[in-house]
């Protein structure tokens, strides 16, 4: 992601929700110019089959690291937020609108065929709504409707919310003994993308008859990867020659069952070594490994297992 030294808009800015139309408002994060952070201090970009470690060659080294970028993270932060303060009420909703609406938009950043104009505006179809998602409206259907799920009609929702991680069951209100009422909310048929013509008139003729406006800025800055800083040509000439062995024979077919059952055969132990090749202590290790060889490995290495780490911290909140 980018600094606000440019005008990044869209998902390469904001990772929100426009309160119209999705919640309250574009509330958002802007990464630091390592990007992101996935498991630890590792990164993955769309031009790399493989994490990257970052500051892991010890714990201190990893310390430091997370240290430096919390500090880069609030500045940006802070930038960001003052940015949103200069935004009108539109802004917020289509910066929102945009965060949902990017989010395909991957697979042609992979294929390398992304053309940001096809993304930064919304549609005039969508725009004749507006005055009917008005705040008062959207706090009702969208919020308690839809995600808490705290209304008297939060049950109609079709969205699935995990019951462990989200504390939610189809709860009905006011604690009452039975669930709301639910699933009554789809009053279009999904059948109708199967059997019915529409999915064929929505855009006959493609992208030419999606046409929308943004009262955003337009996108400035370029696209940040592992490898560089890239425009929009450079990002998509990379991508179209991109070629991983993760995504041919014979690796392009093994899924989690392949690995799971046939983890002794040669194909899916070379994929192993394959994504091992960048790690400090799992390098060539193969797909024997069991927690207890991390463990042991980690020891050997002169560390304590993360395990133990877990277990020391969950005695002292304890």
């Amino acid at each position: 992601m980018s600094t606000d030294r440019d005008n990044d808009t869209g998902a390469e800015l904001f990772v929100g929700l426009g309160r119209r139309t999705f919640l309250l408002g574009a509330i958002g994060l802007l990464a630091a110019p390592g990007q992101a952070l996935a498991q630890g201090a590792k990164r993955k970009f769309t031009l790399e089959d493989r994490f990257l470690p970052v500051g892991m060659d010890s714990a201190a080294d990893l310390a430091d690291t997370l240290e430096h970028l919390t500090k880069e993270l609030q500045e940006a932060t802070r930038r960001l937020y003052a940015r949103f303060s200069e935004m009108t009420f539109d802004q917020m909703v289509e910066a929102g609108i945009q965060t949902y609406f990017l989010a395909p938009s991957e697979i042609a950043r992979m294929a390398g065929t992304y053309r940001q104009e096809e993304w930064a505006f919304v549609d005039d179809r969508t725009r004749r709504f507006w005055p009917l998602h008005n705040e008062e409206y959207s706090l009702d259907a969208y919020v308690s409707h839809f995600a808490a799920m705290d209304g008297r009609l939060g049950g109609q929702s079709d969205y699935y919310l995990h019951p462990v991680s989200y504390g939610v069951w189809r709860r009905s209100p006011d604690d009452a003994p039975l669930p709301a009422s639910g699933r009554n909310a789809s009053l279009v048929p999904a059948r109708v993308l199967q059997h019915h013509d529409y999915p064929l008139r929505a855009n006959p003729n493609g992208l030419s008859d999606a046409r929308g406006t943004s009262s955003l800025p337009a996108k400035t800055g370029g696209f940040t990867f592992a490898s560089g800083r890239f425009d929009e040509a450079e990002m998509n000439a990379r991508a179209r020659a991109f070629r991983s062995p993760l995504l041919e024979a014979p690796w392009r077919h093994v899924d989690e069952a392949t690995v799971k059952y046939h983890w002794q055969d040669e194909e899916v132990d070379g994929l192993y070594r394959y994504t091992q090749e960048r790690s400090r202590l799992l390098q060539d290790r193969g797909a024997s490994l069991r927690r207890d060889d991390i463990d042991r490995i980690r020891r050997e290495a002169g560390e304590t297992p993360w395990r133990e780490v877990a277990s020391h911290r969950a005695g002292s909140v304890a």
